[in-house]
């Protein structure tokens, strides 16, 4: 688990997360809960090296802790143990250098007046590609200016 000592240290985006003083509690209640690699393996039943190919080629999301490890936000899976639809190509378009994956988690989690209060998970989960992908350039161009 993410403790005070592994708080990634995003680029964009500040919230209380941001803080590496911050406990574990403040990052899970803002992002996670998180797996790690091993508890997202077994959950999954895939090997370790599924679930770093996965990440390499952005199928799944993690954050990097200060120590070198991956936490891998619950949310962007379905019960069916499913990614979220489209999640490499939103990632493309939201951070497509991933440099700033906190400040993309925070992002696909947060409500929007633009989607009507959902947020861009909850979009995405309903099938509604275009929208998420539309406000990601647009994110994103923000983001590099």
């Amino acid at each position: 688990m993410v403790t005070s000592e592994t708080a990634p240290q995003p680029k964009r985006q500040p919230s209380p997360a941001d803080d590496p003083r911050a406990g574990a509690d403040t990052l899970d209640s803002d992002i996670g809960p998180f797996f790690d690699t091993a508890g997202l393996s077994a959950w999954l039943g895939v090997s370790r090296q599924a679930i770093h190919r996965q990440k390499r080629q952005r199928e799944i999301f993690a954050i990097t802790t200060l120590d070198r490890r991956l936490a891998f936000p619950a949310w962007q899976f379905s019960q069916a143990k499913e990614p979220l639809p489209a999640l490499p190509e939103v990632l493309a378009e939201l951070d497509p250098t991933d440099e700033d994956p906190v400040g993309s988690a925070l992002w696909f989690i947060t409500p929007a007046r633009t989607f009507g209060g959902a947020t861009p998970a909850e979009l995405l989960r309903r099938g509604d590609l275009e929208a998420v992908l539309a406000v990601a350039r647009q994110i994103a161009a923000v983001w590099q200016a």
